[in-house]
């Protein structure tokens, strides 16, 4: 029972890294890709986003530190499938790559880098 709760813990804070790093794709993306009225109303609120993702991102890891090894180019990947398909629905006009061209480094930024890197 004991192992159970651990596991389904585990599994809880890989879903947290996944829906932390899918919003800072998906915020990341919308900044560099949606221009015109929609990017000026919206980019101060996406970088706030990112920002505080990014601190939150920060305390997920450091509670969590062997997270830090499934925090990789796969997982990016996934979550950047993930975020066309919404982004697709959202923003029909708009062009956004097929194929993440954003680093580990380009989405989870400095501080989070230097959690990884300890």
């Amino acid at each position: 029972m004991q192992r159970q709760r651990i596991s389904e813990m585990g599994k809880s804070e890989l879903r947290e890294l996944e829906s932390r790093l899918s919003v800072l794709i998906e915020h990341a993306l919308k900044i560099k890709y949606v221009k015109g009225q929609a990017g000026t109303d919206n980019s101060r609120g996406w970088n706030k986003s990112l920002r505080n993702q990014r601190s939150e991102l920060v305390i997920h890891l450091t509670r969590h530190p062997g997270l830090k090894t499934e925090l990789n180019d796969a997982l990016l990947d996934k979550a950047h499938r993930a975020v066309l398909a919404r982004l697709a629905l959202a923003y029909p006009g708009f062009r956004f790559p097929r194929v993440r061209q954003l680093s580990i480094a380009d989405v989870v930024g400095r501080d989070v880098m230097m959690i990884l890197q300890r």
